[in-house]
């Protein structure tokens, strides 16, 4: 089944964690718990940004709603 909400993002691994990358929402997905985001303009989200400044993207995702879960 094709899932139309279907997006690529980049992964990025901060302090131990992968994370999608959700830059349309602004937002750091946790890929342990889709449930679990984390707002990018948080202080949280800021500081991560911070720490994945100047990094090269090398692994991405093909992320689909909640539901449906991810793909590597």
């Amino acid at each position: 089944m094709k899932n139309e909400n279907a997006q690529l993002v980049p992964l990025v691994k901060l302090g131990g964690k992968e994370y999608l990358v959700d830059i349309d929402n602004r937002q750091f997905i946790d890929i342990k718990d889709l449930n679990h985001c984390i707002n990018m303009h948080s202080m949280q989200g800021r500081n991560m940004v911070k720490e994945m400044t100047e990094t090269e993207w090398r692994c991405y995702s093909v992320y689909h709603d909640k539901d449906d879960g991810l793909e590597v």
